[in-house]
């Protein structure tokens, strides 16, 4: 049975792949609007990860992430295998580009960092895959926070415990990425595990139950909270846990998403029965098909260099024209992904399983 959506999520999980892609098609990624978006464009679905979570067993866990997360990943890489061997095959790049060789799409799919890195205590170079990294760092933070939940959840300490933990990791992901990066975006989901801890807290508290003027005043403080990263100038690149300066990094992804999240609150309230909202919804209820189809995109595709080519400047102007050029791509994949069952049953399995899981 399918749970009925939430209007104001999808409404946010939208906005998080909106802004995804929109920091993907920047000239540069370290300006004041990169900053802002690289603060809470991924954080946002580490806590509404923790604000979604219910307890179950880890066996059935562990069955619907394969299905959820591991599953759309390893086909997305395999599509994009396909596209560079292609790219390869053919010598130019008039539609699709190259990755590498086969082995380095590989090497690229097996380790799931999102930059190119060496790994910590090697001389591995591994190259990067994109911004799916983020379905494994999400899939260890699911199993470890379901874990340690179901452990001490009827402890008195637990709300200490998983506050502590969270820090203490949160603190280690960024620190060892000092001496190197963890395979598996292990540094970058130990940052996430504090936002999901985040985001735990969140539905267990009274945030999204203020009056009018209460929501006012806290959305003004968090959006000034969120604005201290761009006015510090710190840079926060979650898939390799670097930054500039952890406090003011963390404190800024929290402001951020939280106001986005009551921003979301807001509009659905005052707008509960638009049914354009419920079409823009559309775009964050298939956030996984939009991400997947962003990487296989950015990755594999280079029709965007077109535009390079037939617009110079301004650069504003070339950053519009990206972004319209990938978000129509993303539409694009949800119409043709939701319309061929196989894939649906791939890239929107709570929605549409494969028979054998009936």
């Amino acid at each position: 049975m399918v749970k009925k959506r939430i209007l104001w999520i999808d409404l946010l999980r939208g906005l998080g792949m909106f802004f995804i892609i929109w920091g993907h098609s920047l000239s540069n990624a370290q300006s004041f609007l990169g900053t802002m978006l690289f603060e809470v464009n991924v954080p946002l679905f580490f806590i509404l990860s923790g604000y979604l979570y219910h307890e179950q067993k880890i066996s059935v866990q562990v069955y619907k992430l394969f299905y959820n997360l591991l599953l759309p990943y390893i086909v997305t890489c395999a599509f994009m295998a396909f596209n560079t061997m292609v790219a390869n095959l053919t010598g130019g790049e008039l539609i699709f580009k190259s990755m590498g060789n086969l082995k380095d799409v590989i090497k690229a799919s097996i380790f799931a960092m999102g930059t190119p890195v060496f790994l910590m205590g090697t001389h591995i170079n591994v190259p990067a895959i994109g911004a799916i990294w983020f379905l494994i760092a999400l899939l260890w933070d699911e199993i470890l926070f379901n874990f340690l939940v179901k452990k001490t959840i009827s402890k008195e300490y637990f709300g200490i415990f998983m506050s502590v933990f969270s820090i203490i990791l949160l603190v280690l992901g960024f620190e060892l990425t000092h001496y190197g990066i963890l395979p598996w975006s292990l540094n970058a989901s130990m940052i996430g595990f504090g936002f999901m801890w985040g985001g735990y807290l969140l539905k267990k508290s009274n945030f999204l139950r203020f009056s009018k003027i209460e929501v006012l005043i806290i959305s003004l403080l968090l959006f000034l909270g969120w604005c201290l990263a761009g006015v510090f100038k710190v840079y926060f690149w979650m898939n390799i846990a670097a930054t500039n300066n952890i406090f003011l990094a963390i404190l800024s992804a929290f402001c951020g998403s939280f106001f986005l999240i009551l921003l979301m609150q807001y509009v659905t309230n005052s707008q509960q029965d638009n049914e354009i909202l419920r079409v823009i919804s559309l775009y964050g209820k298939y956030s996984l098909i939009v991400l997947c189809v962003h990487i296989i995109d950015g990755n594999t595709y280079c029709l965007n260099r077109y535009i390079g080519l037939l617009v110079t400047k301004p650069i504003w102007l070339i950053t519009l024209l990206n972004l319209c050029y990938h978000v129509a791509i993303t539409i694009f994949g949800i119409y043709v992904v939701t319309k061929i069952p196989f894939l649906k049953s791939i890239y929107d399995n709570r929605e549409r399983k494969f028979t054998w899981q009936k």
